[in-house]
């Protein structure tokens, strides 16, 4: 992936991850627009078929550039599950497109909001 273009790099990260197995169909999902500096993010909230009993925000991989909650979302689910988890799957804005530090502010300002709206 080094190698490619971030676009590339992008495509071919969510080809791979469309062929992994998908996660638990029991956890619901819901997607919603998260405020930041000057746009809104787009997060996805799981919630697990038992109880929850924490919540977690998640970040997912991918150096600030690649990765988004679709490639992550059977990760989700499955934390969701197991650890009877609500999770907050945040969907940060990308370098290079968005240089440092608007990945980051993107990240405290969706945690900021779990911590407003939960």
């Amino acid at each position: 992936l080094n190698t490619l273009s971030p676009e590339d790099a992008r495509l071919v990260f969510s080809e791979i991850n469309r062929s992994m197995p998908p996660g638990p169909a029991q956890v619901l999902s819901r997607d919603v627009e998260i405020p930041v500096a000057g746009a809104s993010i787009r997060a996805r909230i799981l919630t697990p078929s038992e109880p929850a009993k924490s919540l977690m925000v998640y970040y997912h991989g991918g150096g600030w550039v690649i990765g988004n909650i679709d490639d992550y979302d059977a990760v989700g689910r499955h934390l969701a599950e197991t650890c009877q988890s609500i999770v907050v799957m945040v969907d940060y804005r990308k370098a290079p497109e968005h240089p440092f530090p608007i990945p980051v502010d993107d990240c405290y300002a969706a945690l900021e909001w779990v911590d407003d709206n939960r």
